[in-house]
């Protein structure tokens, strides 16, 4: 584990550690190596990265989501975090730019985002999460816009009420 925290400057300077971060999110090999240390971590680990990745920042949260490579760290983080408060702001911020998610067919983040909004028992991000998408309008070609209309809602713990309305419980 402390091997970990030197490759990832962990108790070097804050700024270095967050560049040696972004940086490896953003490389073939580098995410397969996040991707690692996310799952042989413990999962505070993994709350920790987040943090230090700024997940709870929506340019930075967008920035990886839309990335071809560290879009897949984001969706193995999602899977390990147990922090809650930073899972509310990421499911927040994911909604924001759901769109834009769905258009560049990167719809796992929406599905991980699901999932842990369920997992953590977070009802508000998963009507968030719920809501933005059946709001995107976009095609996102190949079917990926259908594909997240159908398959991401269906991950989250929705009843239909009498009234018609959505219950998140």
């Amino acid at each position: 584990f402390s091997l970990i925290k030197i490759i990832l400057q962990w108790n070097d300077d804050e700024r270095l550690c967050k560049d040696s971060l972004y940086a490896l999110a953003g490389q073939d090999i580098g995410s397969h190596f996040l991707e690692a240390v996310i799952w042989l971590t413990p999962p505070e680990f993994s709350n920790e990265i987040g943090k230090k990745m700024e997940l709870q920042c929506t340019e930075k949260l967008r920035e990886y989501c839309l990335h071809s490579l560290s879009n897949f760290v984001v969706q193995n983080l999602l899977l390990r975090i147990t922090d809650r408060e930073l899972m509310k702001k990421v499911a927040k911020h994911c909604s924001g730019f759901s769109r834009e998610i769905i258009e560049k067919k990167f719809t796992g983040v929406l599905h991980r985002c699901a999932q842990s909004c369920v997992r953590l028992d977070i009802k508000k991000g998963q009507k968030q999460i719920f809501e933005s998408i059946l709001e995107s309008k976009g095609e996102g070609g190949d079917g990926a816009f259908l594909r997240a209309r159908t398959v991401v809602p269906a991950l989250l713990k929705i009843q239909i009420e009498e009234n018609g309305r959505l219950n998140f419980d």
